[in-house]
């Protein structure tokens, strides 16, 4: 969680593409 928000916060990010990487990095949208 300390990651996302520097990437989004330090890192100037925007949160909606910080959150959709992690998400597709963890595999959340890969059908079940």
């Amino acid at each position: 969680m300390q990651e996302l928000n520097y990437q989004a916060d330090g890192k100037q990010k925007e949160p909606a593409v910080v959150a959709e990487k992690f998400l597709k990095k963890h595999h959340y949208f890969e059908k079940k």
